[in-house]
């Protein structure tokens, strides 16, 4: 080999060297420089291998759940995680690993060193090989969000407050007539739906005009409270909706029951109202008493409409009886047969 031979063969390996040896000076700095970033940032950061096990975590758990670092790494976060929230959290760690998906946000509650649960969200993100495409681990910022579900939940009280109050009839704090009309529709879609009967019992209070007149309207207002919830302690499934459908009518949906079983309910309704006892001078048993109605239908064929019509016939047909009383919307169907 000549001198310029070797001279050149002695630049390129100086040349070759160098370059590596700025490269991984770059590459050192680069991880020093996110090392840092990590170390200082209120987020907990982490990193999980492949086998979904920490292998880096940061200052940041001290303050976030109390432990040190190198008490958190060489452990699943399941292990950590509220029961509940497990399953979730794993397949969001699996679907990131698979490929399914490069980033994913997830809340979750996970345990703090001194034993209670806190609230946290975690940004994770995929980290790929750049030969081969494929996953080798995930990284992570956890943040403790403790108090903004705090907030979110009192929000969602106060909605649901609100929503039962939108539905409520505020002097009897039965379902009000609005609300009546959606769960009528809603039901009766869904007897139709799975062939069930619909059962409804409209309930009036007798001369209720003569009971104001005779006592006042406070009273009168009082007389409907105790009514209402003579009516609500009667009626004992969840599905089952007892609703003040306007000045002194109420009504009673009763879900896959039949005629039988909502004449028995309106005649327990009956009693339960006769024992209130409620002094009532204009009334011929001398105590607030109700009519009732009572019809049933075949979703199949037959409106709503219909069967509030129905036990709207049968509860005046009550009346006609001389109150106090209750009347199946089928016998009204087989006098007029008769006649």
């Amino acid at each position: 080999m000549t001198r310029a031979e070797l001279f050149a063969a002695f630049f390129v390996l100086v040349t070759d060297v160098t370059q590596l040896r700025e490269a991984e000076e770059r590459v050192s700095r680069s991880e020093a420089r996110y090392r840092m970033l990590a170390d200082n940032s209120s987020d907990m950061v982490f990193e999980l291998d492949h086998d979904l096990v920490r292998r880096y975590v940061s200052p940041a758990c001290r303050e976030l759940l109390g432990y040190e670092p190198e008490e958190m790494i060489g452990i699943k976060p399941a292990s950590m995680t509220y029961p509940d929230d497990a399953a979730r959290l794993t397949l969001a760690f699996q679907t990131l690993m698979n490929g399914s998906s490069t980033r994913l946000t997830i809340v979750s509650r996970i345990r703090h060193r001194n034993g209670r649960w806190i609230w946290v969200e975690a940004e994770l993100r995929a980290v790929k090989d750049n030969d081969s495409g494929r996953t080798t681990s995930i990284v992570g910022a956890l943040r403790d969000i403790s108090a903004r579900k705090a907030v979110e939940e009192e929000l969602a009280v106060a909605n649901r407050n609100l929503r039962l109050l939108a539905d409520q009839d505020g002097p009897t704090g039965l379902t009000n007539r609005r609300a009546f009309d959606v769960a009528l529709a809603k039901e009766h879609l869904r007897a139709r739906r799975e062939k069930q009967m619909l059962a409804l019992i409209m309930i009036d209070v007798d001369k209720f005009k003569a009971f104001n007149d005779t006592y006042g309207h406070p009273a009168g207002d009082n007389c409907l409270r105790q009514v209402g919830g003579a009516i609500a302690a009667t009626i004992c499934r969840s599905g089952d909706v007892a609703a003040r459908y306007g000045g002194e009518e109420f009504a009673v949906l009763l879900p896959n029951t039949d005629e039988d079983g909502a004449a028995a309910i309106a005649e327990r309704i009956n009693l339960a109202i006769r024992c209130l006892a409620i002094p009532h001078v204009a009334n011929a048993h001398d105590v607030v008493t109700v009519s009732a109605g009572v019809a049933c239908i075949d979703c199949l064929s037959v409106t709503p409409d219909t069967l509030v019509q129905n036990a709207d016939d049968a509860l005046y047909r009550a009346k006609d009886f001389g109150r106090n009383a209750v009347v199946r919307s089928s016998e009204i169907l087989m006098q007029e047969k008769v006649a």
